[in-house]
């Protein structure tokens, strides 16, 4: 989770560094940088609920084989309550609104 809140700290940063007329090359980045705030922050809940602690580091090597369009695939699945296989049986809930909405 500290990478996800140095990202998002790294975003709010580009994004407020020229107040009256920002750079696109700063929104953009902002943007970017909140994007994987996000991504990360994801990666490491699926990660931390998912595998055990032992042996030691397995959680984060679950972290980085997450992939972007692979995670993006299930989450649209998911709130669409359209989540078929192995993935319906370990999200079993249904995602709470706020999650949609993201």
């Amino acid at each position: 989770m500290a990478l996800a809140h140095d990202l998002l700290e790294q975003a709010q940063h580009l994004a407020r560094r020229e107040p009256k007329r920002p750079r696109q090359a700063s929104l953009r980045r902002a943007v970017s940088s909140a994007y994987y705030a996000l991504f990360h922050l994801l990666a490491s809940e699926v990660a931390r609920r998912l595998s055990p602690r032992e042996p030691a580091g397995l959680q984060a090597q679950m972290q980085r084989a997450l992939e972007h369009g692979e995670m993006k695939a299930v989450c649209k699945a998911w709130a669409s309550g359209q989540l078929s296989g192995g993935a319906a049986r370990i999200l079993a809930t249904s995602p709470l609104p706020q999650l949609v909405q993201v």
